[in-house]
């Protein structure tokens, strides 16, 4: 018996909504060619600059080496934001083909634990590798041995080109989380909300660090967070593979205990950065009492919202174990 061929997938026309969904990785990747290619040309050398290098250097002073060189932030670094918001969005598509979805292909889930199981894949490779690149970054700083450089030499004015890399991707991660929702076809106005809710909450705390100068405590909060998160998202994931109730208990009792020390080290170190030591420093720049309180009282809040929605989420589950029980 002849073998029938399986229709192959109508190609929507050129140009239009789906077809621009569709292609959106091959399309975002072209133009990041396109800009690469730009600097191998003199004569657009310096246009291809501004979007792929790092902003506003600081001439390293004489005697030091060239390799640690520093950057100041700036307004063309919302240029430099656009290329990687870019990149990143090639990074996802990328994702999203050759892991996620086959993936779900090998694992048969529904369309709900679909959308769920790429959001959280996506954000846990995120978490995964930002968290490695923040301890190498904080150890390189000597953060974790001397925890006082974290406040010490204020103002903190220049970035090295490692750290300002690191914020770079990060604002551009963020970033990128808004044309997703209309690339990964995102219906549900739920989710909508709540995608477009935690990105702004990480943009904004994000952005403040680097912009005001806070950016030595941000990268060891940001580091902290991702890895808390990266322990949460490891167990949500699985849900989605045949692993025994016991092993999912003990891989829960892990995660509650890395979540609330997280927590309680973020409320330590804020305490310590912005009410201990930076407050001992001279109040130039915006080193005040009013930002620094404004700052810690936003990650406070945080840490706080978040240990709720934890104490919540616990309640409800030992609510629908004790129910459990007493229809046995």
């Amino acid at each position: 018996m002849a073998h029938r061929r399986r229709p192959e997938k109508q190609q929507p026309p050129v140009f239009t909504s789906e077809w621009f969904i569709e292609n959106h990785g091959d399309i975002a990747a072209c133009i990041v060619v396109f800009f690469i290619l730009g600097l191998m040309f003199q004569f657009t050398k310096n246009f291809a600059n501004v979007f792929i290098a790092l902003q506003y250097p600081v001439e390293p002073a004489e005697g030091q080496d060239s390799e640690s060189s520093s950057h100041l932030i700036g307004p063309r670094d919302f240029i430099t934001f656009f290329f990687y918001t870019i990149c990143l969005i090639v990074w996802h598509a990328a994702l999203q083909e050759y892991v996620f979805d086959k993936g779900v292909r090998k694992l048969n889930l529904s369309k709900t634990r679909t959308s769920k199981f790429s959001e959280h894949g996506q954000l846990l490779v995120w978490f995964l590798v930002s968290s490695c690149w923040g301890i190498y970054l904080a150890a390189e700083l000597e953060f974790l041995k001397k925890p006082a450089n974290l406040y010490i030499d204020w103002p903190h004015n220049k970035l090295p080109w490692e750290v300002k890399l690191f914020y770079v991707f990060q604002l551009s991660f963020w970033l990128h989380q808004y044309p997703e929702l209309y690339l990964q076809k995102i219906r549900s106005q739920n989710e909508i909300y709540s995608r477009s809710i935690y990105s702004l909450a990480y943009l904004v705390l994000i952005g403040a660090t680097y912009s005001l100068g806070f950016w030595k405590s941000g990268l060891v909060f940001i580091t902290l967070h991702y890895c808390g998160e990266t322990v949460c998202l490891a167990l949500n994931l699985s849900c989605c593979f045949s692993i025994s109730k016991q092993v999912h208990s003990k891989l829960s009792y892990v995660t509650c205990g890395v979540f609330v020390s997280v927590r309680i080290l973020s409320l330590a170190l804020g305490v310590m950065v912005y009410y201990l030591g930076l407050a001992r420093q001279e109040d130039q720049g915006w080193n005040n009492p009013v930002i620094r309180a404004t700052l810690f009282s936003s990650i406070a809040s945080l840490q706080l919202y978040q240990m709720w929605l934890f104490l919540k989420n616990r309640v409800t589950k030992w609510r629908e174990n004790k129910k459990g029980r007493k229809l046995l």
